[in-house]
C-alpha cells in the first residue's frame, strides 16, 4: 500500500513539473526591427545585438541598412551597440514583434576617444587585423573596393598585393578556399564588403603553407548572419576594345549545411600588338638581325567551383571543394626577318598560327575536429587533388625573299600534372599560462610529364619525353609565448624531399637522375609593444623554394627560329635565408617602416647563351646567388573626416646577381622597386570615386634588363541600395594610350633589344546585382585565426 501511495505522489510530482515546464516555459518570438539615429534619423549599419537570456550570450548584427531579424524570448536583454553611439538596452517583454531602435549619438569629447583615438584594426606578432565590421564605409562597395583601406592591402591589376608583393595565399574563415585562393581577386569583386566581419592580414606565411609558393597571406572572416537562407550576386562587364566577362556567385545556408557556387566566363580579343628586335655585335656595333612582327590574341576561360560543408556539431566541421577550369587561347603571328650576313640581307616571311588549350580540376577536403573537454585543441586532416592538362600546337609558314623556297614549321607540347597532398595538423594549449603549441605533418607528390614533338614539312625531327615526380615529407612544430609588451614565436620545419627526373631526347639518349634533399626550416618572430599603437618587429626566415612546372618543362619553343627558348627538367631546387625589422603606428595616420635582407644561393637564373647561325637560347640554369636589401614604407591616410582615403606603399630593392654566363663570373647589381597607391573618395550618399597607380622601376638580371612600367586605372560606381544594383564605370590607364616596353639582353658576343608595342587604354562598365538574403541569426561558431590561440595559425571555431 505504501509503494502505490509513493509510486502515485511521484507521478503526480513529474506531471506537475511537466504541466510547468510546458506553461512556464516562454515560447521564442521573431523579432524584427531596425536601428536608427536619433539625431539624423538615418539608418546605424552592423550595429552589434548582445542578446543575454538564461545566463547565456548570444550575438547578432544589423545589416547594412540597419534592419535586423532575431530570435529571443521573453525576459532577455538586448543591448544595441555601434561605433560612435550611446549604448541602448532593454528586457524584452515577449509581446512586441516590431522594434525600431534610436541610438544617440556620443559627444564629441568621447567620441574622440572612442572613434579616433581606437582604430578598428590591430598588431599581433605576425599579422594585422582590422575589424570590418566596425567600419561604417562598408555599405554598398564590393570587398574589392573596399579591402583597399586594410593596412598593406593593394587590389589593381586583377592582382591582390600585400606590401607590394603578389604571392599571397587567400584563406576563407581560416582554411582554404579553392575559388577564392585562385580566384582572390574575382570572388572579392563578388561579394559584398558588409558579408566581412574582419581581415587579417598576414606578413609571414604561416607554418603548415610554407614552401607552397606563397611569401604572405590574408584570411577573411565572413560574419555568421545566418542559419536558413541564400544569398548571392551576378556581375558582368564589358571593357573596351575586346574583353567580356560574366561572374555569378551564390550562397545558401540550411540549419548545419552550407553550400557556395562560383562561376565565370571570359571572353578577350586583345588588339594588335606590334614587336621590334634588333641584334648587333657588341664588337663593331654592326647589326646582324632585325625582325618586325605584329600579333593577335584570343583567349575564352570558363571557370566553375564549389563549396559544400557541414558541421556536425561544435566540434566537427567537413568541408569539400571542387573547381575546374577550361581555357582555350589562339595566337597569330605576321614576323618579317632580316638577317644581315656579310653584307648580304637575307629576308623572311613567316606566319605563325598557335593554339593553347588548357584544362584543369582541383579537388579538396578538409576535416577539423575540436575536443570538447578544451576548444584549443584540434585535430585538422587535408587532402588536395590538382589535375592539369596543357597543350601548345604551333604552325609556323616561313618563305624567303626572292626565291621558291618555302618550308612548314610544327611543334607540339602537351604537359600533364599531377598532385596528391595530405597533411595532419594538432594545436594543443600547454600547462604554462600564456605558451601554446601546435604541430603538424604533411605530404604531396608530384607527377610533371612533358611530350614534345619537332617536324620540318612533316618530317620528324625532335621527339623529347621527360617525366619528374616529386616526394616531400614534412614535419612542423611551433611555440608561441606572449607577455603583456612582448610576444614571441618559434617554428621549426623538417623536410625531406625525394626528386626522380627521367628524360629521353631525340636520340632516344636516356638520362635518369635522382636526388634526396634535407632540410631544417626555422622560423623566429618577435614583437615588443611601445603601447597599444605602436610596435617593434624582428623575424627571420629559411625557406626552400622549388622550380615551378614551366621552368622544368624541357619542351623548345621554335615559334622564333633564332629566339629559342627551353626549359630544364635537370633543376635543383634552392634556399632562401631572411632577415627583417619594422616599426609600426597604428593611429588616425598609419605608417609602417621596414627593411629586409634576403640571401638565396644556388638560385634558379635566367640566362642566355649563343648558338650557331646567329640563334640564341634562353632557359634556366642553377647559378651564383642573389642578395636583396629591400626598404619599404607604408602611411595610409584619411582625409576630410575619412571621405577620402589614399594607401601609399614605396620599395627600394638594391639587388647582387652573381652567376656563371659563357663560362665566366658575372655580376650584376642595381636598384628596382616600385610605388602602389590606392585612393578613394565617397562623395554623397550612393558614390564613390576610387584609383590605383602602380609604378614599377626596371627589373635586373645577370643579362638583362627593361624599361620602367607602370599602370593606373579611375572607376566611379553608384550603388542604388533599394534595387540591389552597384553600377560602376572605369577607365584602364587613362593618360596612357600605348604602352612601350624595352628590354636588352646581353651574351659575350651580341646585344640583342626588344621593344614591344601594344594599346593600354581600356574604357568599362561592370553591373554588379545582388539577390536573396540571409536571416540575421546568433553566431555560433567563430572562424577566425586566433594569434592568442596558439599563434600557430591554425583555425579556432
Amino acid at each position: 500500500m505504501r509503494k502505490k501511495t509513493i509510486l502515485t505522489c511521484f507521478i503526480l510530482l513529474s506531471f506537475s513539473q511537466c504541466i510547468s515546464y510546458c506553461f512556464g516555459q516562454e515560447e521564442a518570438k521573431v523579432v524584427k526591427g531596425n536601428v536608427i539615429s536619433y539625431s539624423t534619423k538615418q539608418s546605424v549599419p552592423y550595429t552589434n545585438i548582445t542578446i543575454h537570456e538564461e545566463g547565456k550570450v548570444k550575438e547578432a548584427y544589423a545589416n547594412a541598412d540597419g534592419y535586423f531579424d532575431i530570435l529571443v524570448t521573453k525576459g532577455a536583454k538586448l543591448v544595441f551597440s555601434a561605433v560612435g553611439f550611446q549604448k541602448d538596452s532593454f528586457i524584452y517583454d515577449g509581446i512586441s514583434t516590431q522594434l525600431t531602435i534610436s541610438l544617440h549619438t556620443l559627444s564629441k569629447q568621447i567620441d574622440e576617444i572612442s572613434v579616433v583615438g581606437k582604430l578598428p584594426v590591430k598588431q599581433e606578432v605576425d599579422r594585422l587585423i582590422y575589424e570590418v565590421h566596425l567600419d561604417a564605409d562598408v555599405a554598398g562597395v564590393s570587398a574589392a573596393q573596399f579591402l583597399n583601406k586594410v593596412p598593406l592591402l593593394h587590389i589593381g591589376d586583377n592582382k591582390l598585393r600585400i606590401s607590394g608583393r603578389s604571392s599571397v595565399l587567400v584563406l576563407l574563415n581560416g582554411k582554404r578556399n579553392v575559388v577564392a585562393e585562385l580566384n582572390p581577386v574575382l570572388y572579392l569583386e563578388s561579394i559584398p564588403a558588409d558579408r566581412i566581419h574582419n581581415v587579417e592580414v598576414i606578413s609571414f606565411i604561416p607554418e603548415q603553407y610554407q614552401n607552397q609558393g606563397f611569401d604572405s597571406a590574408i584570411n577573411i572572416v565572413l560574419k555568421k548572419e545566418g542559419r536558413t537562407g541564400y544569398e548571392g550576386s551576378l556581375t558582368t562587364s564589358i571593357s573596351l576594345p575586346g574583353n567580356y566577362k560574366g561572374t555569378g556567385l551564390m550562397d545558401w545556408k540550411y540549419k548545419k549545411a552550407s553550400f557556395t557556387v562560383f562561376a565565370n566566363y571570359s571572353h578577350n580579343d586583345s588588339p594588335t600588338i606590334y614587336r621590334l628586335l634588333d641584334r648587333e655585335g657588341l664588337a663593331d656595333g654592326a647589326s646582324i638581325l632585325s625582325q618586325k612582327t605584329s600579333i593577335n590574341r584570343g583567349m575564352k576561360t570558363i571557370k566553375l567551383g564549389g563549396t559544400a560543408s557541414y558541421n556536425f556539431s561544435d566540434q566537427q566541421a567537413l568541408t569539400i571543394d571542387v573547381y575546374g577550369q577550361k581555357l582555350r587561347g589562339r595566337e597569330y603571328k605576321d614576323m618579317r626577318t632580316f638577317n644581315f650576313i656579310e653584307r648580304d640581307t637575307l629576308g623572311y616571311m613567316q606566319f605563325n598560327k598557335e593554339e593553347f588549350p588548357e584544362s584543369s580540376i582541383d579537388m579538396r577536403l578538409n576535416y577539423q575536429l575540436f575536443f570538447k573537454s578544451d576548444k584549443k585543441r584540434k585535430i585538422e586532416l587535408f587532402y588536395r587533388f590538382i589535375k592539369n592538362n596543357y597543350e601548345q600546337d604551333n604552325i609556323a609558314s616561313i618563305a624567303s625573299d626572292g626565291s621558291d623556297f618555302v618550308k612548314t614549321i610544327e611543334q607540339s607540347n602537351m604537359m600533364r600534372f599531377l598532385r596528391h597532398a595530405v597533411q595532419l595538423d594538432y594545436a594543443h594549449p600547454t600547462i604554462i599560462p600564456n605558451l601554446n603549441f601546435n604541430s603538424g605533418i604533411k605530404a604531396h607528390v608530384d607527377l610533371n610529364r612533358n611530350l614534345a614533338l619537332y617536324s620540318i614539312d612533316g618530317q620528324n625531327l625532335s621527339l623529347d619525353s621527360t617525366e619528374n615526380r616529386q616526394t616531400n615529407f614534412v614535419w612542423y612544430g611551433a611555440i608561441g609565448f606572449r607577455e603583456e609588451k612582448w610576444t614571441a614565436k618559434g617554428a621549426l620545419s623538417l623536410e625531406h624531399t625525394r626528386i626522380s627526373t627521367t628524360y629521353i631526347d631525340d636520340n632516344n639518349l636516356l638520362t635518369v637522375q635522382r636526388n634526396n634533399y634535407f632540410s631544417w626550416l626555422p622560423t623566429f618572430l618577435f614583437q615588443y609593444k611601445v603601447n597599444t599603437q605602436k610596435s617593434l618587429n624582428f623575424s627571420f626566415e629559411k625557406n626552400v623554394l622549388r622550380p615551378n612546372v614551366l621552368q622544368l618543362n624541357n619542351f623548345v619553343d621554335r615559334q622564333n627560329s633564332f629566339n629559342l627558348q627551353v626549359g630544364n627538367p635537370l633543376l635543383k631546387p634552392t634556399t632562401t635565408y631572411k632577415y627583417g625589422a619594422n616599426y609600426q603606428v597604428l593611429k588616425k595616420n598609419s605608417y609602417r617602416i621596414s627593411y629586409e635582407y634576403q640571401y638565396t644561393g644556388n638560385a634558379v637564373q635566367l640566362v642566355i647563351r649563343s648558338l650557331e647561325n646567329d640563334v640564341l637560347e634562353r632557359s634556366f640554369v642553377n647559378t651564383g646567388k642573389i642578395i636583396e636589401h629591400t626598404a619599404s614604407f607604408y602611411t595610409n591616410i584619411p582625409l576630410f573626416e575619412k571621405k577620402v582615403n589614399i594607401a601609399i606603399t614605396t620599395r627600394g630593392v638594391y639587388q647582387v646577381l652573381q652567376g656563371i654566363v659563357d663560362s665566366s663570373m658575372r655580376t650584376r647589381e642595381g636598384w628596382t622597386g616600385g610605388i602602389l597607391s590606392n585612393g578613394s573618395y565617397t562623395f554623397r550618399k550612393d558614390w564613390r570615386m576610387s584609383y590605383f597607380l602602380n609604378l614599377s622601376l626596371p627589373r635586373i638580371g645577370l643579362q638583362q634588363k627593361n624599361n620602367l612600367f607602370h599602370s593606373s586605372s579611375i572607376d566611379v560606381s553608384r550603388n542604388f541600395p533599394k534595387k540591389k544594383l552597384r553600377v560602376t564605370a572605369s577607365v584602364t590607364n587613362p593618360f596612357t594610350s600605348t604602352q612601350y616596353l624595352r628590354t636588352v639582353n646581353e651574351t659575350l658576343a651580341v646585344r640583342q633589344t626588344n621593344e614591344g608595342r601594344f594599346p593600354y587604354r581600356f574604357y568599362g562598365v561592370s553591373i554588379n546585382y545582388r539577390f536573396g538574403k540571409l536571416k540575421t541569426g546568433v553566431k555560433h561558431i567563430d572562424s577566425k585565426i586566433k594569434e592568442d590561440n596558439l599563434m600557430s595559425d591554425q583555425l579556432r571555431n
